[in-house]
């Protein structure tokens, strides 16, 4: 495996030995720095101005010109010529696999002078190496041992979906949030008899079977990995599935439900009391009533006191690949860089821009001062305000000639150690996560390139059969749901699932 060629022997921290490189800013050296938004417009190509550059060339020596990287192009389109991106930030984290073959330097090289970088990693725990590996895993040659440029370090992480609940209504009718989910559904039933409208609310249906099944420490649908087991698993096989599909079931015939949020609006029902949502919504609930908080607890089943979760990591992932044949003092300075970023000074300046004048910090409390700007928008890496409304004009273009953004979030800030009324709902949600399992999705692509012909072909059978399945089941309008759960588990079974799922957990050849 590469990561025992390049990290044995290492100790916990990589030393700042004499092997640091040297920047001498009286020499400015003009640099392209190439970046793929991960939505694909262009943005921040664009936004950067005079402070941006005057930040690059005064602390790096940098004389920076940002354009877009398209990786639909040829790497000669890309990376060489009078125009050629010295810096790639790919933030879709997609390198063809045409840029591996010599186009990139190879980071094993400069490791001894990336000590914040890879200090960074060993922080996250034992099993930073697998992470690191999973992470880098577009960008290395296990061949050569090659590694073709660097991942951002996925330091933090929050659950991808939490209840809230409005805090007035439970008081004015004495009632406690719920703890399981059979309990929610029967709070819902009193809270619609008292009210007469349905009482929650889902931003879409995937909200609402996510939202359900998790409860049920399961997950909807399909193949998922047991992050906790390392173990690959099958959502359908779950005892608790079926339960928690006669529960969505049973929300909807008793209206006790709202599926919103189809046009991406913000805005909730005024109706609604409950909602599963992402951590980062509770801003715009409260914009609409103050007293929507985050639930005290997570939901569990009567059965089982296991709750699983997808995680939303931060940073998001992305990769910094430098050109080979950029200007040897180039490449010095964006390793510099790249080291820079993964210091606290260098995420704070990356995620808030500068002290004093976007942001100010007392007693770890992170106050943003620059109007128009809140903590979430810094976390998110968006001004929401703007996007969608004046593009990349407004505050998002303003506060960027502070805050360097997104493309240079390599690692995220110590949320625990932070305070501030936004972000405190993170924190919140961080320590809620302690109680749950986390699961992570298993794309088509990710099964076809673990497994060969055989077990592909077994993949792609019960993936046609659990889709005839739910067809089946909605034609019928979810009738008999045992019987038809039962038929469907033999049918997969007949067809390999064990089997499957056997060889994606190494239990056989």
């Amino acid at each position: 495996m590469l990561i025992i060629s390049m990290f044995t022997g290492c100790d916990k921290t990589a030393s700042k030995d004499s092997g640091n490189l040297q920047i001498d800013t009286s020499h400015i050296y003009k640099c392209v720095i190439g970046i793929e938004d991960d939505d694909n417009n262009g943005w921040w190509t664009e936004i950067y101005e005079e402070g941006t550059k005057k930040f690059f060339a005064d602390k790096f020596g940098l004389d920076v010109v940002f354009r877009k990287y398209n990786p639909n192009a040829s790497p000669k389109d890309n990376l060489l010529g009078e125009n050629a991106i010295d810096l790639l930030i790919s933030m879709n984290c997609f390198i063809p696999d045409e840029y591996m073959e010599g186009y990139f330097v190879d980071m094993n090289e400069y490791r001894n002078q990336m000590p914040d970088y890879w200090n960074k990693w060993m922080k996250i725990g034992d099993n930073w190496e697998r992470d690191f590996e999973k992470c880098a895993s577009r960008i290395m040659d296990t061949k050569s041992n090659k590694l073709y440029g660097v991942p951002s370090i996925s330091n933090f992480s929050f659950p991808s979906l939490v209840w809230m609940y409005k805090e007035d209504v439970f008081k004015k009718y004495g009632i406690d949030f719920p703890s399981t989910i059979e309990e929610l559904y029967q709070t819902a039933l009193d809270l619609k008899e008292k009210t007469g409208k349905p009482p929650i609310w889902f931003y879409g249906r995937e909200s609402l079977e996510a939202g359900i099944s998790f409860a049920y420490g399961t997950t909807f649908s399909s193949f998922y990995l047991d992050m906790q087991e390392s173990e690959y698993r099958y959502a359908l096989l779950d005892e608790t599935w079926l339960d928690a599909m006669k529960m969505i079931i049973n929300m909807q015939k008793e209206e006790l439900i709202i599926i919103g949020h189809l046009d991406k609006s913000t805005k909730i029902d005024e109706n609604a009391v409950i909602t599963c949502t992402s951590p980062g919504s509770l801003r715009f609930l409260k914009e609409q009533d103050i007293s929507w908080k985050l639930a005290p607890n997570i939901l569990t089943s009567e059965k089982s006191d296991i709750s699983t979760t997808y995680l939303f990591l931060t940073p998001q992932n992305k990769f910094y690949c430098i050109n080979a044949i950029s200007n040897v003092e180039v490449k010095k300075r964006l390793i510099t860089l790249i080291n820079w970023l993964a210091t606290d000074e260098g995420i704070m300046k990356a995620w808030f821009g500068e002290e004093g004048k976007t942001y100010k910090l007392n007693n770890n409390i992170i106050e943003i001062v620059f109007q128009g700007v809140s903590h979430i928008d810094c976390v998110a890496g968006v001004v929401t305000d703007d996007i969608g409304i004046k593009g990349i004009e407004g505050k998002f273009k303003e506060f960027h000639n502070y805050a360097l953004g997104r493309p240079f979030y390599i690692a995220s800030p110590k949320w625990e150690n932070y305070k501030g009324e936004e972000l405190n709902v993170y924190i919140e949600a961080f320590e809620i996560m302690k109680n749950l399992k986390v699961i992570e999705t298993i794309s088509t692509d990710e099964i076809e390139a673990k497994t060969n012909e055989k077990y592909w072909n077994i993949f792609n059978k019960i993936t046609k059969c659990e889709s005839q399945f739910f067809k089946d089941m909605k034609n019928t309008g979810w009738k008999n749901m045992d019987g038809g759960c039962k038929s469907y588990i033999a049918d997969i079974e007949k067809k390999g699932v064990h089997e499957l799922l056997d060889y994606l957990n190494n239990k056989i050849d």
